[in-house]
């Protein structure tokens, strides 16, 4: 299981998928939903940032993750004061926010991932 799909699993709304072909059939169709349209969210594009940012506040661990980062001054994710209660998004190192969440989540670098 690659990054992103350990990821995806932590991050997905009810009902969503991790895609997976089914190369064998003429139609390529995911063989876990059967749904024809399969995408899956790269994380380190501007698409699968905003996936992963409408996600995160949605989940009832965001003030967790939250104060997790603000603590030394959220690792370069976040500008250095921020009031609002959601943070900007232009602020965002998507690349950060990324590795912010899997750090969190204890997701690390294994190299048998494909």
């Amino acid at each position: 299981m690659t990054l992103d799909q350990r990821l995806f699993e932590k991050m997905k709304r009810e009902g969503e998928c991790w895609h997976k072909a089914d190369r064998m059939s003429h139609f390529d169709r995911c063989v876990w939903c059967n749904s024809a349209h399969i995408y899956n969210p790269d994380f380190t594009t501007p698409e699968g940032f905003f996936w992963l940012w409408e996600r995160t506040q949605e989940k009832e661990w965001w003030e967790d993750f939250r104060k997790f980062f603000c603590k030394d001054k959220i690792r370069g994710i976040y500008l250095e004061h921020i009031q609002s209660e959601l943070f900007p998004t232009t602020y965002v190192n998507p690349l950060k926010f990324r590795a912010a969440l899997m750090e969190f989540w204890g997701i690390k670098e294994n190299p048998n991932d494909t």
